[in-house]
């Protein structure tokens, strides 16, 4: 298994936000584009025929100022579903691994690690916030993605 830089595989990646701070030698920063609050209960069986998936709904990003290109989400305590703004289509068999970034650990928060060899897909995470809460701005980069030839 071979590790790759991110220029080797630029053309699988869509919606980058910005290349040139995304990018950065074999690791690739995904950007956050949706929060959501999940708000019921969901069920899990052994089957799968009796599954449920847990209502979320919506988190809004509130803009300091009316001028403001791009808002925050100021998340308190709990859990949340995410998505990320980059998605991923490609041809060959590639493993990819996305783990949470070292700026949102530090600041008591994680998602979950995503390891998948799927062709097409848009990761998506659950994020947990610590204690203290967590404000994180639209489009920050608060994970880190490795892609390997398998």
């Amino acid at each position: 298994m071979k590790s790759l830089y991110c220029n080797d595989y630029e053309s699988i990646i869509k919606n980058l936000v910005y290349k040139d701070k995304q990018f950065h030698g074999k690791t690739l920063f995904l950007t956050l584009k949706k929060v959501y609050k999940i708000i019921g209960k969901g069920k899990v069986d052994f089957g799968g025929s009796e599954f449920v998936e847990a209502d979320k709904q919506l988190f809004q990003p509130e803009k300091s100022n009316a001028e403001d290109k791009f808002g925050w989400w100021n998340l308190n305590p709990g859990n949340y579903w995410i998505e990320f703004n980059e998605s991923f289509k490609s041809i060959n068999e590639k493993l990819f691994i996305i783990s949470p970034s070292r700026r949102i650990l530090l600041n008591g928060t994680y998602h979950s690690t995503i390891v998948t060899i799927e062709s097409e897909f848009s990761p998506k995470a659950l994020l947990v916030v610590g204690d203290n809460g967590i404000s994180i701005k639209e489009n920050a980069r608060i994970s880190l993605c490795k892609v390997f030839d398998i």
